[in-house]
């Protein structure tokens, strides 16, 4: 009788073993790997120079931090259209140029980014005709050129037209694509903080000519709520031809 019961005991503890045994091997694991990744996050912030790590500081504050690269272009667009506004020129002659931009939202970056390049001030005024400017392609290593002669004659018309004004539109049309384009493909960092200056610089420039920045608060918070660390999932943009606002996320 006392032999049957030493031998329940032992089973019991045998079975106990084999149930704790292995719980207790998962939580030592897991301690284990959670004490390595807080050390290597305390290396790697310990690592960078005072300076770097005060600067990685400051981009976790920025409002657009988060904020994934698509919805960073649209806010910059908002403000390329406060430039149009306070420069008085005709939003329907722009409709061209704005809907491009705000393909931002849903198509290919690097699709986006090769037609918007073709679109700059820049590049249009730097031929006296569209086949002028294919001849110039040529001899480049972008040869072809995205829009049709069409197009690029209602271009031509529209940024002479623009006078004095064209240099701020074309500022922020460049900020528009460098937020995108900057350290675009594989390596991106995430959350391209770099990028953030883009927005800072727009902000400061518009300041600096007296052009209010957007005063869409509700398209704002709607952009502000679209987070990714890269490009993010396409949206749908506003309607470029109505002050109507659609739900972008």
């Amino acid at each position: 009788m006392i032999y049957l019961t030493v031998r329940s005991d032992g089973l019991s503890y045998a079975a106990l073993a084999f149930f704790i045994g292995p719980a207790l091997g998962i939580a030592f694991l897991a301690l284990l790997l959670g004490a390595l990744w807080l050390g290597w996050r305390f290396w790697m912030r310990h690592r960078l120079p005072p300076e770097a790590r005060a600067k990685q500081k400051a981009w976790r504050k920025h409002p657009f931090y988060k904020v994934s690269k698509r919805a960073r272009a649209a806010y910059l667009i908002l403000c390329l259209e406060e430039v149009l506004r306070a420069s008085g020129q005709d939003f329907p002659r722009w409709s061209f140029v704005r809907r491009e931009l705000w393909e931002v939202t849903r198509m290919d970056e690097e699709d986006w980014a090769f037609r918007v390049s073709d679109l700059m001030p820049d590049v249009i005024l730097s031929a006296n005709s569209y086949k002028d400017l294919v001849m110039q392609r040529r001899e480049t290593p972008y040869p072809l050129y995205a829009y049709s002669e069409e197009d690029f004659n209602t271009l031509y018309a529209l940024y002479q037209e623009a006078g004095d004004a064209l240099d701020q539109i074309d500022y922020v049309m460049s900020q528009i694509l460098d937020v995108i384009v900057y350290e675009c493909g594989q390596g991106e960092t995430p959350y391209t903080p770099e990028s953030l200056r883009f927005i800072g610089q727009t902000q400061e420039y518009l300041r600096s000519h007296g052009i209010p920045l957007p005063q869409n608060a509700e398209m704002a918070a709607l952009l502000m709520q679209h987070c990714h660390p890269h490009s993010g999932k396409p949206f749908s943009p506003p309607p470029v031809d109505s002050s109507a606002i659609l739900n972008l996320l």
